[in-house]
């Protein structure tokens, strides 16, 4: 059965779900945590609705109140399980399929956020583990998400389908950080325990159609046309042996290209950490402004990161398909946008200090800038290597995303419970050179053509051949013809 609406789209929108899903997860005990500030642990009947907590009998009664090092501490487990469990998961699912990991995942990670708000009153160690593990099954998404997408987007639409995906990131952060801050504050469906509830239910109804209509290849897709098929097909360089091909570890290690992504994707999600886990302490603890605002706030940069990650995109790929600039000066332009803009607004943060009007628009831009990323490095794993793209995926996202507790950490270090904006600029200084290092090594050292160890290049080599012995043989003929 031929389905009107373009299959990859369709397959774009429920990935771009399962974004939203995973992200929700992976930041909603960013926001919640503030809700459990404080010091000594607290029964619930002695807390009123400003200490954002009800009575309820479907409760335990000791709410525990955590510190700044306490609570990164749980924001950090997530990433332990998250960054290591990205290694395999690219190779995993180029040999054995996206379907049924990419789906299941997201499914188990939402039915364990249900059972969160229990750890919490069970303590740190039953908090920090099951973060942990809902990092480890939530580490396969971007993995899993690149190698579906390289065999899904035709080339000119790369940009613009994994923007579209990517933005279900900034979507999850946009609802969560929205839902929580109000559920908090109003005590709705269990205060700060509402979100988790919710993307518990989220994960169990998106788990169906995941499963209904993805395919690993848009060849085995029941619904496909051939109109979409040949769409899909075109400007790759087939290679014709089914069987798996063996990861060209030796290649991939020795190459620098993948190290300038390595650079680039870390100050990238460095940045995204910053923003998601670490506004939210800022406006709470430097600007003294509420939970509730501080929501609705937190979520601003989100939601225009997502609108410039995708309008970025869309230029990008009307630049690639005019041929004005090659793929790799393309991605290091988009790129340079994505690393540089926001190294200045974060520099701009440390003067502003405590005005939280310029504070606060400087986190917004910081986030426009960076969704130049989205079109640069953070694709760059498709045009260098389709067929090896999850691999890519897993090894640059997994070193990468060391951000993810390392940001934890040097906010500890280096802020502490400081509420001081003078300790919180040694935090924007680091960024700021996080950002300029990853933003130059992309910017002189990328190459995002084809790689040589890429089987799609041995491919197009023998095409080529091919087309040159052609061409020699019809210019004998016209010789033959002339004599």
């Amino acid at each position: 059965m031929a389905f009107k609406i373009k299959i990859r789209y369709i397959i774009t929108l429920i990935t771009f779900m399962g974004f939203f899903i995973s992200f929700s997860i992976k930041i909603a005990v960013n926001l919640t945590l503030v809700a459990l500030a404080g010091g000594e642990d607290v029964p619930i009947k002695q807390i009123n609705s400003s200490d954002l907590f009800i009575e309820s009998s479907n409760f335990i009664d000791i709410a525990p109140r955590w510190d700044h090092r306490t609570r990164n501490t749980v924001q950090a487990a997530f990433f332990y399980g998250y960054s290591f469990s990205q290694l395999p998961s690219g190779r995993i699912s180029e040999l054995y399929g996206v379907r049924y990991i990419f789906g299941p995942s997201i499914l188990a990670a939402s039915l364990l956020s249900v059972i969160f708000p229990l750890t919490v009153n069970w303590g740190l160690y039953a908090a920090c583990v099951l973060r942990c593990v809902q990092g480890i099954l939530l580490g396969v998404i971007f993995p899993a998400m690149n190698t579906l997408m390289a065999k899904w987007a035709p080339q000119n639409e790369r940009s613009s389908l994994n923007s579209i995906i990517f933005a279900g990131c900034s979507f999850g952060m946009i609802a969560t950080q929205a839902l929580s801050g109000y559920a908090s504050v109003w005590n709705f469906f269990g205060g700060w325990r509402a979100i988790y509830y919710f993307t518990g239910l989220f994960g169990l109804v998106w788990f169906p159609f995941w499963i209904y209509f993805v395919y690993d290849e848009p060849s085995e897709h029941p619904m496909i046309t051939a109109e979409e098929l040949a769409t899909i097909n075109e400007g790759r360089n087939k290679t014709l042996s089914g069987k798996a091909v063996k990861l060209p570890f030796k290649s991939i290690f020795t190459s620098i290209p993948v190290y300038t992504i390595i650079l680039a994707q870390i100050g990238a999600w460095w940045n995204v950490y910053i923003v998601s886990s670490q506004q939210p302490e800022y406006i709470n603890a430097v600007l003294d402004i509420d939970i509730g605002s501080n929501g609705l706030l937190s979520c601003l940069p989100s939601i225009f990161f997502m609108l410039s990650s995708c309008i970025l995109a869309l230029i990008c790929d009307t630049l690639r398909s005019s041929g004005y600039l090659t793929i790799t000066k393309l991605r290091q332009v988009f790129n340079s946008i994505g690393s540089f803009g926001p190294a200045l607004c974060f520099f701009l943060i440390t003067i502003f200090g405590k005005n939280p009007v310029m504070v606060n628009m400087l986190f917004i831009i910081s986030m426009i800038f960076s969704g130049g990323c989205a079109s640069g490095s953070s694709v760059s794993h498709m045009d260098m290597s389709p067929t090896f793209a999850g691999s890519l995926m897993g090894i640059t996202n997994c070193l990468s995303n060391f951000a993810g507790f390392l940001v934890p950490l040097a906010t500890s270090i280096l802020v502490g419970e400081s509420k001081n904006p003078k300790d919180w600029a040694n935090l924007f200084y680091l960024t700021v050179a996080i950002d300029i290092v990853g933003g130059l090594g992309f910017c002189f050292f990328s190459n995002s053509e084809v790689q040589s160890w890429d089987p799609e290049y041995r491919a197009g080599n023998e095409k080529n051949k091919l087309r040159g012995n052609n061409n020699i043989a019809i210019d004998t003929d016209k010789i033959d013809n002339l004599s």
